[in-house]
Order: C-alpha cells, then structure tokens, then sequence
C-alpha cells in the first residue's frame, strides 16, 4: 500500500484483507484470482471506520468500507462495489469535509442540487441541478421554487436574455448543510449575464461585485467551530479583479458589529494588500486572530495578477501553518491562532455578511474546507482541482 499514512488501531488488518479479498475475489465471477493490492489507498474516515479504494482484480478496481465490531473483535464489511472511472473530490477517501461549494459535483452520492438560481426578469426562483457530466451547465435541469414558470426544464430556457443570480450555494459535504443564501437581492453575485453562463478560465463561475454580494453561510466555520487552534485545512479557487488596493475576503467571519476589521479581528482566507503600491503587491493570506496579531501566514512568493485563477491551499495541523498559490512554494508560519469568541457567522464574498468593506471582486468557482489537517494529501488536492480548472501549467 504505497502512499498511504494510517493513523489507526492495527489490528484486523489481516482479517480485514482476508475479508476484502473474499468479497472481491466473488464479485469478480473468477474464483482463485489474485487480487493487486499494490495501490490500495486505506484512508481513516473515524476511530472505527476504514475505507479502502483502488483495489484491483480483473481489470476493475474496487472500493469497500468497514466498520469495528467490538464483539467479534474484527472489521466488517459494511458495503463494496465497483470504483468508478474517475472518483470525485471528496470521494477520494480524504475524510468528510466540513462544507464543500462548486459548480461541479464533488461527491457521486450527492443529489442535491447545485444552486438556486433567481432570474431577474420577474424574479422566479429556481434549483438548479447539475447535468450528466456532473458539472453546471445550461443543460442543467431545474424545479422552479419561486413564482410562474412554463418554459424547458433547464437553466439555459429560464435565463434566455436575461441575468441570473445566486440565491444559495448548496453545500455538497456530508457533514450538517451549511448552505449559502443570500436572500437579499441586491446583494446576490451573478451566475448568468445576458442568457451566458459567466465563464472563468473555460469554466463557469460566480461573479461578485466587489461592493456588497456576499452568500451567508450561517456557520461559524472558523473560531468556534473548532477552526481557532484545531486542525483546519481549505481550498479556494478565485480570480480577483483588482482595481485598486485594499482587503478581499474569500470566505471568512469578522465581529458581530464591526465589518472594518481586516488585520485586528476575524478569520479568513483571502488577498491582501500591505501598502497603497498598486496590484502588484496583493498576495493571498491566512488570518485568525482576536485583535492586534495580525496576519498568520501569507504567501510571499506569488504576486496576485489581475483576473487571474489562483487555487489557494491552506492547512494548519496544531503546530504549523502551511500556504500556497497554484504549484507556487509553500509559506509557513507557526503563529497560534486566536480564535475571537464573538464571531458572527461566515459568509462567502465577504467578511461576516457585512457590506461595507472586504468584499471579493472578481470570481469564486470552488471552496472545500476540512476540520482535520490534509497536508499529507495536498498535493493529490491541488493536483485534483488543477486537474479540471487548468489554472496553472
């Protein structure tokens, strides 16, 4: 099993080969062939749980999950089949995000739909879901959930000549849904121009206007929901349209009053600007702090381009922070964060849901965030998301 840290019990494991190797071996309709263990991938979901993927036998790979019996002192198999051709991000055994927005699908099992989109022609709602690639898409099915509608069942009839906009961002990880809204209309970025899906780097994105779109979270992602000294790790995938200098937030969570606290209160992931020196000088950040701290980490090698995509990682595991921009070197900094108790909640686009300063101008295609430290599978992350955005060679 090549590439694969366990940090578990280790017990079982020759009975849970045993097991697998049953299962697989009876599945394939070819008793008595040998199965390639070689690139097995076990990754821990919980103190009792074991999933195992890329198992081969036959020309097919297989996965399968376990569970710890503690009566008969062994794992059993819960459920296996088949992996399919490609898996999906959060398929590929990293452990259950906390909150995960794209406008691809990120997990197979996920139903859901994508986002609610609102027409601004006579401000019908809709669900939209994701095509049959997995992806948003004009072919994209729809349920109308707001006023009259009788036109084709996709997002490319409902906004024919018009402009979209974003009501909710569906949260597609497992954990509890921490969906995105934005009820507000004149505060709701745009996903559709003129009948046009917004494009960013060849892939359809969310546009936010830099003064008051924002999507809240309703979520204390950050501070007290473990993010302030226990181990966090998010991606981002961005372009910003930078115009002057300033903040921009991301995701992030500021104080229930304030807005106008960028280095002294929150927590958040973003770009930002050390002095009035122009666009060049904007580097993506880290800061968690309670007051007066200021930034934790921040990455000094890369400048910020305008309208160029950038896929931000960022993991912090107790004792070290880790921050990079597309294949650019990794930043560190071993700065404690000092999670504020009075957070309000997160919000996408901007700090806390506040409107007057911070907010992102530009796009955001991708935030996936892990309460658990995902540095030993960065790269594949990076690599992953690479992989579909193209935002780097």
């Amino acid at each position: 099993m090549k590439g694969a840290a366990i940090r578990s019990r280790s017990r079982g494991f020759t009975k849970l080969f045993s097991i697998l190797a049953t299962i697989l071996l009876a599945a394939s309709a070819a008793p008595g062939v040998p199965i390639d263990l070689t690139d097995a991938k076990p990754s821990i979901l919980g103190a009792t749980t074991l999933r195992i993927n890329d198992i081969s036998t036959m020309g097919a790979s297989y996965w399968a999950d376990f569970e710890w019996n503690q009566r008969t002192n062994k794992f059993d198999v819960k459920s296996y089949g088949e992996e399919p051709t490609q898996r999906l991000l959060l398929d590929n055994g990293y452990g259950v995000a906390n909150a995960a927005y794209s406008l691809r699908k990120l997990r197979a099992s996920h139903s859901g739909a994508c986002i609610k989109v609102r027409r601004s022609s006579d401000e019908v709602e809709a669900d939209v879901a994701f095509d049959a690639d997995g992806l948003l898409s004009e072919a994209s099915p729809i349920t109308v959930t707001h006023g009259n509608y009788s036109g084709d069942m996709n997002l490319a009839a409902l906004c024919a000549g018009t402009d979209g906009y974003v009501v909710t961002w569906y949260d597609q990880s497992q954990s509890d849904p921490y969906d995105a809204v934005q009820i507000t209309s004149y505060h709701q970025p745009q996903i559709v121009s003129s009948g046009a899906l917004i494009m960013d780097n060849a892939r359809v994105s969310i546009q936010f206007d830099g003064i008051d779109d924002h999507l809240d979270v309703g979520n204390e992602l950050f501070g007290d929901t473990g993010l302030g000294s226990d181990d966090m790790s998010i991606w981002t995938v961005a372009s910003l349209n930078v115009t002057d200098y300033s903040g921009f937030t991301i995701i992030g969570e500021g104080t229930a009053s304030r807005a106008d606290y960028f280095l002294t209160y929150g927590d958040k992931v973003g770009v930002y600007f050390d002095s009035p020196l122009g666009r060049a000088e904007g580097r993506y950040y880290r800061v968690s702090t309670s007051g007066g701290s200021g930034l934790i980490v921040r990455d000094e090698s890369t400048l910020v381009t305008s309208l160029e995509q950038m896929i931000c990682g960022y993991t912090w595991g107790g004792f070290e922070h880790e921050l990079w921009t597309n294949d650019n070197p990794i930043n560190t900094s071993t700065a404690a964060p000092m999670p504020y108790a009075t957070y309000a909640d997160a919000s996408i686009g901007a700090c806390s849901g506040h409107a007057l300063s911070e907010n992102w101008k530009g796009t955001i295609s991708e935030i996936v965030q892990w309460h658990s430290d995902q540095r030993d599978n960065s790269e594949a992350i990076s690599m992953d998301l690479n992989e579909f955005y193209k935002s780097y060679e």
